[in-house]
């Protein structure tokens, strides 16, 4: 009990440490862009930046939709493979928590397989789906 409340504090832990540095910002302005650096001149690189963001349609989806779908797709595939990567690190620690016990051990070994097959599934699929994507774009 004590190993599964420290397993779980150790995983919460890491995964507040690691995710804030997932970050998915504007590079920042160049200082050439601005005028003087000034903040009318960052106001104006801003306002040249967000042209047509909402309007005009420049700013609008311009994919094609078979792009979008193979986006969609693609992150769908990640998502899986980032799970079945967490499953395999699941059951090497059942494996590596056995303790001896026969039953636990073919337990993990079948987890592990079943992750790798898995895992083989679903690259595949993100191999077929950049290809076809590719293909059709």
């Amino acid at each position: 009990m004590f190993m599964k409340k420290k397993f779980l504090i150790i995983a919460v832990v890491l995964y507040l440490l690691i995710c804030p540095t997932f970050v998915f910002a504007e590079e920042p302005l160049n200082p050439e862009e601005t005028v003087n650096n000034t903040m009318s001149g960052r106001a104006d690189a801003l306002i040249t930046i967000g042209d047509g963001i909402y309007g005009d349609g420049e700013g609008v989806n311009q994919k094609p939709i078979p792009e979008l779908v193979g986006a969609y797709i693609k992150v769908f595939l990640a998502l899986l493979g980032v799970a079945l990567t967490m499953i395999i690190v699941f059951a090497g620690y059942l494996w590596l928590t056995a303790g001896g016990s026969e039953e636990q051990v073919k337990k993990a070994r079948a987890w592990i397989t079943n992750g790798i097959v898995g895992m083989i599934i679903t690259m595949s699929a993100y191999a077929i789906t950049d290809y076809v994507i590719s293909r059709l774009v």
